[in-house]
């Protein structure tokens, strides 16, 4: 019987490396996938969420911007105190409701216009209370 010749350092060394270009290949292939035309997802379906801090007496940001057809859903906390809430949407519709502290109030709508639609404090909540608006800009 003869007996198998051990392989030498050298062919190890080359068995390693085409092991190492095929891997490194092989990451290259799936981050293109990823990064391209594999794994985009559809924008419809996407809703970009928005988050809005109510206290006294502001709402921040005071002013979004979002994209006529762009589906947005609305986050609004209240940091200190109830404070009311009364949304023209773009889509037609109205949103109204209580911000309490420590809970979210959340709504969606499609932009379906463009223009400036605003919000406001609809309960009283002090002295500044007639200056707690802010504006959703449609474009």
């Amino acid at each position: 019987m003869k007996s198998i010749p051990k392989k030498g350092l050298a062919e190890y060394a080359i068995g390693l490396l085409t092991f190492a270009i095929l891997i490194g290949a092989g990451a290259i292939v799936i981050n293109w996938a990823a990064t391209h035309a594999l794994f985009v997802p559809s924008s419809i379906s996407e809703v970009r969420e928005i988050r809005i801090s109510a206290y006294m007496w502001e709402f921040y940001p005071p002013k979004i911007t979002v994209k006529q057809g762009e589906k947005v859903s609305i986050v609004m906390t209240s940091l200190d105190t109830i404070h009311g809430l009364m949304v023209n949407l773009p889509n037609g519709g109205m949103v109204h409701g209580d911000l309490k502290p420590g809970e979210e109030f959340r709504f969606e709508f499609v932009a379906e216009m463009e223009g400036a639609y605003f919000f406001h404090c609809n309960r009283y909540c002090g002295i500044g209370h007639t200056d707690m608006r802010g504006l959703i800009i449609v474009e």
